[in-house]
């Protein structure tokens, strides 16, 4: 598998709160009550303060706790620490605190793309915990925003770390308000700009958010959300709000824990037929909802469907990324060149002044279907042929390795999906109604010779 490009993907190591997790923030005490920002001139306010982050608890005996200046800020139970950890009001772990548990400080560094860089140096001796990895005694590691400090032992959640400087990211003020950016970890990139995980600050909701920045005019950048706010399907994902200002465009969608289809497939290989089937045809229910709307997406990948759980039989593909999406009537044909490469249709290629329908995301997911079955793109480039030469032609193999496991219909559907006349192509009614789907295809079988 690592010698089959099959497109670059971007995914991130961090854990992020688990649904579950969510509910032990305490009402009381929760990131909307702490931080009370509810309109721009608050906003303002809370950008004017001195501090440079805030600690918020997830248990009632611990208190908000703002972190200013640049000297070292000192949690523990004696009386000199800047934090204090009082006998009586701290119910779990009090012994397993140490007078001077950890500190937390900030170092200026230019290499920052907010200027400094947080540390979080641990003394004690029974364990401080960043997102349940141990700091170690008398080390310190980065402390990123949206990170979970744990006392004692990993689930012994303390504080949520907030870092005030994402409020002044040039981010608009009506997302600050709502939304806090967990941390600098890169969950995708894309053209256009890239999605980080963020919180909803009153429901602790886990939300993805695209940042866009803006090239002249923010008109094109928001269509993308425009266009995806009007529709609602579980195959695809949904937006929750859009924001935007001089400099930028926010899309916050719902976070989709189990990552990109591409990932998954160079991690585990080629989905079997069986349950490739069932998941294809809800994929193609969701496209068929985009169409029913006149919408064509344009830019079908792997890296564009992603998955509710790695987990397969407990498991919803849903398309994203509508970048590049437009409205079109039944008849109209659109005259932009657009999407990736390795899964572009070939009249994208040919001929683009002529114009394509939406018979080029047939083409697109077509693509897709091929790679989720055998794990490798239909069109690569090699010594001959280049992929453009290949995709016009129509040249992709269906014999060789894992094809001869596949039954008929499955490969008669990539092969109708995979027709270069667009005209000719299978339609998405058609697709959703192919006896691949109908009925419980087994791959043919093996000759077998017998001898004497």
């Amino acid at each position: 598998m690592s010698n089959v490009n099959l497109n670059e993907s971007t995914s991130s190591s961090s854990e992020p709160l688990s649904h579950s997790e969510k509910s032990t923030f305490s009402s009381s005490y929760s990131i909307a009550s702490t931080l009370p920002v509810t309109s721009s001139e608050e906003c303002t306010s809370q950008e004017e303060t001195s501090a440079w982050g805030i600690l918020f608890p997830f248990k009632p005996c611990y208190t908000t706790f703002e972190l200013t200046g640049d000297k070292k800020i000192s949690f523990g139970r004696h009386p000199k620490c800047s934090y204090i950890f009082i006998d009586g009001v701290v119910t779990d772990y009090f012994l397993h605190i140490s007078k001077k548990h950890f500190n937390i400080y900030k170092e200026y560094d230019s290499r920052s793309e907010i200027g400094y860089i947080v540390y979080l140096e641990d003394h004690s001796f029974c364990g401080t915990y960043i997102n349940k990895d141990l700091v170690g005694k008398e080390k310190k590691r980065v402390l990123s925003s949206g990170d979970i400090i744990s006392l004692a032992i990993p689930n012994n959640r303390i504080f949520f770390y907030y870092d005030i400087a994402l409020e002044k990211e040039n981010l608009p003020k009506a997302f600050s308000i709502k939304y806090i950016i967990n941390s600098f970890v890169i969950l995708g990139e894309g053209g256009y700009g890239v999605v980080k995980q963020a919180t909803n600050k009153k429901t602790q909701e886990i939300v993805a958010v695209k940042i866009l920045k803006s090239c002249g005019s923010n008109k094109d950048l928001a269509y993308e959300g425009t266009i995806i706010n009007s529709i609602k399907h579980p195959g695809i994902v949904e937006v929750k709000d859009i924001y935007e200002n001089d400099k930028i465009v926010i899309i916050v969608m719902e976070y989709v824990a189990g990552g990109d289809l591409l990932a998954y497939i160079l991690d585990q290989g080629p989905i079997p037929e069986l349950k490739c089937k069932s998941l294809f045809l809800k994929l193609l229910e969701a496209l068929q909802h985009l169409h029913d709307n006149n919408i064509v997406h344009r830019d079908i990948k792997p890296e564009n469907i992603l998955l509710t759980s790695k987990d397969l039989n407990n498991c919803i593909l849903k398309i994203t990324d509508f970048g590049l999406s437009r409205f079109v009537s039944d008849q109209s044909y659109m005259h932009t060149a657009v999407g990736t490469i390795n899964y572009c249709a070939p009249e994208l290629i040919n001929n683009i002044y002529s114009g394509y329908t939406s018979a080029v995301d047939i083409w697109s997911i077509g693509c897709v279907l091929y790679i989720m079955l055998c794990a490798k793109p239909p069109f690569q480039k090699n010594a001959n042929q280049t992929i453009d030469y290949q995709i016009m032609k129509g040249i992709y193999d269906l014999s060789d390795g894992i094809w001869k496991n596949i039954s008929d219909d499955g490969k008669d559907l990539v092969k109708r999906m995979l027709t270069v006349n667009s005209k000719n192509r299978i339609s998405l009614k058609d697709s959703i109604c192919h006896p691949w789907f109908q009925k419980n295809n087994k791959p043919p079988l093996k000759k077998v010779k017998f001898t004497n």
